[in-house]
C-alpha cells in the first residue's frame, strides 16, 4: 500500500508544483488586500483544485508504465482502489487546511468584515469547498474504472458538476429539516456535524462500489 500511495503522489506532483505556486501568489493577494472576493474565491478554490489534482493524477497514473503493469504485480485491487481515495481525501484535507489558514490569516490583519456570523459563517465556507471536494472523489472513481481513462475528461466534468448538485440538495434538506429558519448555535453545529458524516459515508459507498466495479473488469 505505501509504494502504492508513492506513487499517486508522483503522479500528481507536478500538477501540485504548479497549483501550489498560484495558490501562494493567490494567497498572498488575498493577505495583503484583505478583498472579500479574494477570499471566497481562495475558498471556492482551494479544496476542489487539489481534489482535481488527484483525479487528473489517476488519469496519468493508469497510463504510465507502472500503471500499465501493476496488475502483474503482488498487489490486490483492492489496495490499488483503497490507495486513491486514501490519496484524494489527502489532497481534500489539505485543500480544507490551506483554506482555513487563508481564512484565518486574512481575518486576523483585516479584522471580520466578512462573516455576519463569525465562526459559523467561516466554518461554512470552509466545509463548502472541501465536501464538493470529497464528493468529486466520491463520484469520479467508480465512473472512472467502469469506463476507463480515455474518459477521464468527460467523468472530471461530470464528478464535479454531480459534486455541486450533491452539494446543493444537502443544504437544501439540511436547511428543511431547520425549517429554513435561522439557528442558534448547537443546530448549526449538529448540522454541520450531520454534512460531513453523510460527506463521509458517501465516500466510504464509493469506495466499496469502486472495489466491485475494479474486481469484474477485464485488463
Amino acid at each position: 500500500m505505501r509504494g502504492l500511495l508513492k506513487n499517486n503522489f508522483y503522479s500528481a506532483l507536478e500538477s501540485l508544483k504548479l497549483f501550489s505556486g498560484f495558490l501562494l501568489l493567490f494567497a498572498a493577494a488575498l493577505v495583503l488586500t484583505g478583498n472579500a472576493a479574494l477570499l471566497f474565491g481562495f475558498a471556492a478554490a482551494a479544496a476542489p483544485g487539489f481534489a482535481l489534482l488527484s483525479l487528473a493524477g489517476l488519469r496519468k497514473e493508469a497510463g504510465s508504465k507502472w500503471g500499465r503493469h501493476k496488475l502483474a504485480f503482488p498487489v490486490r485491487r483492492s489496495e490499488i482502489v483503497d490507495s486513491f481515495y486514501a490519496t484524494h481525501a489527502a489532497f481534500c484535507l489539505l485543500g480544507v487546511l490551506v483554506t482555513a489558514l487563508a481564512t484565518a490569516l486574512t481575518v486576523f490583519l483585516h479584522g471580520n468584515h466578512y462573516f455576519d456570523l463569525g465562526l459559523r459563517d467561516a466554518l461554512t465556507l470552509i466545509t463548502g469547498g472541501g465536501v464538493i471536494a470529497v464528493f468529486a472523489g466520491a463520484v469520479f472513481c467508480p465512473l472512472f474504472y467502469r469506463f476507463g481513462a480515455e474518459k477521464t475528461e468527460a467523468l472530471i466534468v461530470i464528478s464535479f458538476a454531480g459534486a455541486v448538485g450533491f452539494g446543493m440538495l444537502l443544504a437544501w434538506v439540511i436547511n428543511l429539516m431547520n425549517g429554513f429558519q435561522r439557528i442558534d448555535d448547537l443546530r448549526y453545529y449538529m448540522s454541520l456535524l450531520l454534512v460531513w458524516a453523510v460527506t463521509a459515508a458517501m465516500f466510504f459507498l464509493s469506495s466499496r462500489l469502486a472495489n466491485a466495479v475494479f474486481k469484474r473488469a477485464e485488463y
